[in-house]
């Protein structure tokens, strides 16, 4: 763990970024390019007159504005924190107001008190990044063309009503592009992981699972970055929002637990799909499904269980390097996979 002595507070926009150095608190602002971070360095050193080995440079998650900063970050070996902008805000309580400079000030503060905690950050690969982009590009058509189909059902109603049929066309169209550029956006995904030896290996390991298909298996491989960002299911299941929660406080100490709003809701409705899924044709989930059904459990409770564990296997098949066998109905395996799975679901839950 490095010594870090001083923060530099750093709030980026999509043209300039403002920086802060919480010490002295004097501020500077750059333009969002090579020649601004440059500048940005150059100044916080003649600054503070400390080594950049002692400085820490904090910034929130603000997407695709705050990646050249960090790439140049990450190519002069300077250490720096991405921290989500919520996290910040609610750890300086009650603020009012909302100002550039007031905000870079605000996020040296906090990466001051958890200067012992925060661990330098790094960029996840070329492919992981494309990769997250494409789906964040898919997930828009995705919304576009359902809005597309469900607005041609009610145009179909009342086409002959108030003579309409110019406007069939029109759909037809719309609908067409924009499922050819959702269906190129997933080739491209594909020819970015089939090119890469090992995002294919985990491809093929995740995909083995029966109920998890070709998009879940890519959020899988992108927002774990390849599962180096989170090391057991039980993380990655608080990050989805399947992981339940206890809230017990008071008179509240026999409410049930609960999952958090705060997730990748995502990622969360693509599980969603793969139980739907899962439930058809994977013969063990299908039988815990049916199981926990008749002893009268809530079946949004039973699907989000499934979810649980479609993540543990997820995790169990990269961790273990082979594809999924089914083994359901297998004498000599079933009293071992009974134990893993019980095993598996208490992490989780």
């Amino acid at each position: 763990m490095e010594n870090f002595i001083e923060t530099v507070g750093i709030d980026v926009s999509k043209d300039k970024i403002d920086a802060a150095i919480y010490t002295n608190q004097n501020t500077i602002c750059v333009s969002n390019n090579r020649f601004g971070f440059k500048r940005l360095i150059d100044w916080v050193i003649s600054t503070t007159k400390l080594s950049q080995f002692q400085i820490l440079y904090v910034l929130e998650y603000t997407g695709y504005y705050s990646i050249s900063i960090c790439r140049f970050f990450d190519q002069n070996e300077i250490n720096y924190s991405i921290v989500p902008g919520l996290e910040i805000k609610r750890s300086l309580g009650l603020v009012r107001g909302k100002d550039d400079k007031i905000d870079a000030k605000r996020i040296a503060l906090y990466g001051y008190r958890r200067i012992k905690e925060l661990i330098p950050s790094r960029l996840p690969s070329l492919e992981i990044i494309k990769l997250k982009k494409l789906l964040s590009l898919r997930h828009l058509f995705a919304k576009h063309l359902a809005a597309y189909r469900s607005s041609k059902k009610v145009c179909e109603i009342l086409i002959e009503e108030f003579n309409l049929n110019n406007l069939t066309p029109i759909y037809k169209k719309s609908i067409e592009y924009t499922d050819a550029i959702k269906t190129k956006i997933d080739k491209e995904m594909l020819l970015i992981i089939t090119k890469n030896k090992y995002l294919f290996n985990l491809f093929n390991l995740i995909t083995s699972i029966k109920g998890i298909g070709t998009v879940t298996a890519i959020y899988f491989i992108a927002f774990t970055e390849a599962f180096n960002a989170f090391d057991n299911p039980r993380k990655f299941a608080c990050y989805c929002g399947t992981a339940p929660f206890p809230r017990r406080s008071g008179s509240a100490s026999q409410s049930k637990d609960r999952v958090s709003t705060l997730a990748n809701i995502r990622i969360k409705a693509h599980l969603g799909n793969c139980v739907a899924t899962a439930i058809q044709y994977n013969k063990e989930l299908k039988a815990y499904y049916d199981r926990r059904l008749a002893e009268g459990k809530h079946p949004s409770i039973i699907k989000n269980n499934i979810k649980n564990k479609l993540i543990a296997t997820v995790f169990a098949v990269v961790k273990r390097g082979t594809p999924y066998i089914e083994t359901y109905g297998i004498p000599e395996y079933s009293a071992h996979k009974d134990s893993e799975h019980k095993i598996e679901v208490q992490k989780i839950a």
